[in-house]
């Protein structure tokens, strides 16, 4: 992997279009990879562009809190609207003996969307942290494959807030947890793979989850690599936009360094994190040219005609240190917690 820095920086990919204004502010969307094609569902529709946080109306979780309930029996299923579908499955809302729940399930079984689906139940069953969604219940078929998949409601997503404007002042709190949870996974060699804001839920005691582990792969020790590229434009890291070798924890900190940074901002550092995006390549040459990612938030920052409040320096330190384009020296969420 020690070449990843080099091709990074030397290969440039075809030019697309691009914004190229720079007073204009990376807009929050939801986009994917387009290879290859992903078995995880999306638990949300795809949201539009959205303005700064200056032009929302200010916004608290109890407010944000829209989701309609179904009446809750005593016992049994009680299925409410569907929230989510995919190209192998869907997602609804659901009471499950009265638990409010998040019901996965598979509508074409082909052998590569039940693999990933086994793969999915098994990881989420062996994870045990407070801020990850918790399995409350899975089902068989007859012949023993995984039929639904519960797991505990757990509100609206962070992306939500943010695009809603919500001037939530916790987001100390909100980053404390987020690196747990990935810190605890990766301790695990569990590594989620599309770490996003829409891929985070929050309550409305602030409790912040891990959802959709429907790319997430489990691996033997730290230092295997994988290929498969995978999870959403905004977020992922350099080298899986290069189509290189990656590791799990170096990819999964650049995603969470991304979300971070949209938390403190209202804005994603970059559209996409390679020479597409004017941003990237510039942070690329100052990277190179301070020979590290200190005060890469402060430099994005200052292409724009507006002044920002910044985080604490412990948070902005984190945060340029995870959006190091160099993955051997990216900072990781386990070290986060040294800061």
């Amino acid at each position: 992997m020690g070449n990843i820095l080099g091709a990074c920086f030397a290969t440039s990919p075809p030019p697309v279009s691009v914004e190229t204004k720079p007073n204009s502010v990376p807009i929050l969307v939801q986009t994917k990879l387009s290879s290859p094609p992903p078995v995880s569902i999306e638990t949300k529709p795809s949201l539009s562009a959205f303005k700064t946080f200056e032009d929302m109306p200010t916004v608290t979780i109890t407010e944000c809190e829209s989701l309609q309930r179904p009446v809750s029996p005593k016992k049994g299923l009680v299925l409410s609207r569907l929230i989510g579908t995919g190209g192998f499955g869907q997602v609804h809302e659901c009471y499950l003996d009265d638990v409010y729940c998040v019901r996965k399930t598979l509508h074409k079984r082909t052998i590569a969307a039940e693999n990933e689906f086994n793969k999915e139940c098994e990881i989420l069953k062996s994870l045990n942290h407070p801020n990850i969604v918790h399995v409350v219940q899975v089902t068989r078929t007859p012949d023993g494959r995984y039929k639904e998949l519960f797991m505990e409601h757990g509100g609206n997503t962070l992306f939500d807030l943010v695009v809603q404007g919500s001037t939530y002042l916790e987001n100390d709190t909100i980053c404390r947890q987020m690196i747990s949870a990935v810190a605890y996974m990766h301790s695990l060699c569990v590594y989620h793979r599309d770490i996003k804001l829409e891929n985070i839920t929050i309550d409305e005691l602030g409790a912040i989850r891990f959802v959709d582990f429907g790319l997430c792969e489990k691996k033997q020790h730290r230092e295997e690599p994988m290929q498969t590229k995978c999870g959403s434009m905004s977020y992922a890291a350099p080298e899986i936009q290069a189509g290189f070798l990656y590791f799990g924890e170096e990819v999964d900190s650049w995603s969470l360094g991304v979300c971070l940074f949209a938390l403190f901002f209202a804005f994603f550092p970059f559209k996409v994190s390679d020479k597409r995006d004017w941003r990237f390549e510039k942070t690329m040459v100052y990277q190179q040219i301070t020979g590290g990612s200190k005060g890469t938030t402060s430099n994005l920052l200052s292409f724009y005609n507006k002044i920002f409040e910044h985080p604490s320096a412990k948070w902005e330190t984190a945060i340029d240190g995870m959006i190091c384009i160099d993955p051997n020296r990216r900072l990781l969420a386990r070290n986060v917690t040294h800061l």
